[in-house]
């Protein structure tokens, strides 16, 4: 909660807060997660890099491409 020095979250810092804090543990956590993320990108449009869902589609598939790379190089 802000203090009065402070000024107050604009409803992208909560919901970044949100985001960057959040844990999906299960189906109802990752559901509410995915509202999270409609609404940061329908408040936020320009801090995303991929606006529409092809191209977010497109780039998901190429991380989880390259995701094994990743644990591969860090011996996991």
């Amino acid at each position: 909660m802000p203090t009065r020095t402070q000024s107050p979250e604009t409803l992208a810092e909560i919901i970044n807060s949100q985001l960057s804090n959040f844990k999906v543990t299960d189906r109802q956590t990752f559901i509410s997660f995915l509202d999270l993320l409609r609404q940061d990108i329908l408040k936020n449009p320009e801090d995303w890099e991929n606006k529409t869902l092809d191209t977010f589609l497109e780039v998901l598939g190429a991380y989880a491409n390259d995701l094994q790379g990743y644990y591969d190089n860090t011996g996991q």
